[in-house]
């Protein structure tokens, strides 16, 4: 039997689980706090979208428009 190929995670799914992550441990240490996201298309970037999630700490992420169209088809 041949193995199923390894799906790759969307990067979109990335940037919800970071926010997941902040607000789960926001939430356990003091019950407060803010996230916030920022995206802009980059220029140098060759078509990329960043975005930056910021909490205590912040992460930026790449994504491109093949991998928005690619999350928005799922069902």
């Amino acid at each position: 039997m041949a193995a199923l190929p390894e799906s790759r995670e969307n990067p979109i799914d990335r940037v919800f689980d970071r926010i997941e992550d902040i607000l789960y441990e926001t939430w356990k240490e003091t019950g407060f706090g803010k996230v916030t996201i920022e995206s802009e298309r980059v220029e140098k970037g060759k078509g990329k979208i960043q975005v930056t999630v910021k909490g205590s700490t912040f992460y930026r992420h790449y994504i491109t428009d093949a991998d928005v169209r690619e999350w928005n088809s799922k069902e």
